[in-house]
């Protein structure tokens, strides 16, 4: 009679046992499933930039750097530049990145399968923000703006959030004419 007590505790042990294992592994499937996806990194060698031109205006309130970069489509589809993407600026001092709010540049230009298609990005700078009225400006202040302007940027980075490609632009030449 004690024999099948022994039995009896024993399987309630092993089902007690296999149903907390079966349990906890039920957890950890749970808890897998609902770990968000890691974002896929970003895409560096997709499209490849070269410096291309580099120019500046006054427009009323506002002065604007305007960068001209040849971008060269290294995938097998073409590509747009989309609207969503982010403009930043490579700090000089320690490499940070720094976004730049209101950059504009043509999201209709495409750029085909191994091709190269030059793209202008407008960044504006608000006179206001530097304590600077447009009234007393001059272009001889322009040049010296510009020049201050440019010592801040050590190259810039676009951040495509769609296709999740960076395009590193590299800083340009510096010359005898580079403000």
């Amino acid at each position: 009679m004690e024999n099948w007590k022994k039995i009896l505790l024993r399987a309630a042990g092993f089902g007690g046992g296999f149903a907390i294992v079966g349990a906890i592994i039920l957890c950890g499937i749970i808890w897998w499933a609902d770990k968000p996806p890691k974002d896929k990194p970003f895409n560096t060698k997709a499209i490849s930039a070269k410096y291309s031109g580099l120019g500046f205006q006054r427009r009323s309130d506002d002065f604007h750097l305007i960068f001209e970069y040849s971008l060269h489509n290294n995938t097998d589809k073409d590509y747009r530049l989309p609207s969503n993407s982010a403009l930043m600026i490579v700090n000089p001092e320690n490499g940070g990145l720094q976004k730049v709010a209101d950059t504009t540049w043509d999201t209709d230009t495409v750029v085909p399968v191994g091709q190269t298609v030059n793209l202008k990005f407008d960044v504006p700078y608000k006179l206001a923000d530097y304590n600077l009225q447009p009234s007393d400006y001059s272009d001889s202040k322009d040049v010296e703006f510009a020049g201050r302007r440019l010592k801040e940027i050590n190259g810039i980075k676009v951040f495509d959030y769609t296709d999740r490609y960076e395009i590193d632009c590299p800083k340009w030449p510096i010359t005898p004419a580079t403000p």
